[in-house]
């Protein structure tokens, strides 16, 4: 029992996270600044020239030891924390994945959090408020395909307890599926 209130209130608190832009606009000024481009961006935090480029700037590929704070990027990994405006293919992350809009695979072991999501999340808890694509983890909120343990406003939902308001019946075990708009 104490699991399950201690997921609602996870559940709560990132579904509040998605209320507002998760990343906003990147002002971590790099070694190398006023570049609107760069093809590979090293760093290792958020603080002031800790990235090889300002995290205003697009890159390919970015690479972050603690952290890395990116406008957008191709292929973005980092061990601890990665924070992109847009991801257009794969973002990655050892604990928590965020950006603005997720148009690729957004990978993260503990939260994966977007604004819009277009792609697809994995991760322990995922949450998005523009549902358009699909999450698989524990914890899900708001996709149009969930899969998970416990799934919530969702359009198509597989998993142990499902939540969705626009269902014939809200609260269904195993599946569940939106019947309005």
């Amino acid at each position: 029992m104490k699991k399950i209130i201690f997921s609602l209130l996870l559940l709560t608190v990132f579904s509040a996270f998605c209320q507002r832009s998760v990343v906003g606009e990147i002002n971590v000024k790099g070694l190398v600044s006023d570049t609107s481009f760069t093809p590979f961006q090293l760093g290792v935090g958020f603080i002031d020239n800790a990235q090889l480029f300002d995290g205003s700037a697009d890159s390919v590929v970015s690479f972050g030891l603690i952290g890395v704070g990116q406008k957008s990027a191709v292929l973005s990994c980092c061990p601890v924390i990665n924070l992109l405006q847009n991801n257009y293919f794969l973002q990655s992350s050892g604990l928590i994945a965020g950006c603005d809009t997720n148009w690729g695979i957004s990978l993260a072991a503990i939260f994966n959090i977007s604004q819009k999501s277009y792609g697809a999340q994995i991760g322990l808890v995922n949450a998005t408020t523009d549902h358009y694509g699909l999450q698989i983890g524990v914890v899900n909120v708001k996709s149009k395909v969930q899969i998970g343990v416990f799934n919530s406003d969702g359009d198509i939902q597989f998993g142990l307890l499902n939540q969705n308001a626009k269902a014939l019946i809200p609260w269904m075990p195993i599946f569940n599926f939106s019947i309005r708009k």
